[in-house]
């Protein structure tokens, strides 16, 4: 897919959607506007989900932990969990 690198913005020339922290680095728009092409529009990907993107864009897996919740040692097993299904399903 093919995007120009013109993407919706203010009138002081910050990104309205997506951005990165750094007003120098255009990837996260950049890449914000081919995600938007891919589904017709900017408005297709209002209510989205980044962890349905995620996957998307990767093919990869993606699953949605809340470190506030969580105890350290469980995530850390889950990881663990993950990396030993993936590495058998190669």
């Amino acid at each position: 897919m093919t995007v120009d690198t013109r993407v919706p913005a203010s009138e002081g020339g910050k990104a309205i959607f997506a951005h990165c922290k750094s007003p120098n680095e255009v990837w996260v728009p950049l890449l914000e506007k081919a995600y938007a092409k891919l589904h017709g529009c900017y408005e297709a990907l209002d209510g989205g989900s980044v962890t349905a993107a995620l996957v998307d864009l990767s093919g990869g897996v993606a699953e949605k932990i809340d470190l506030n919740e969580q105890v350290p040692r469980r995530i850390t097993m889950r990881i663990a969990e993950h990396s030993r299904r993936y590495r058998r399903d190669l």
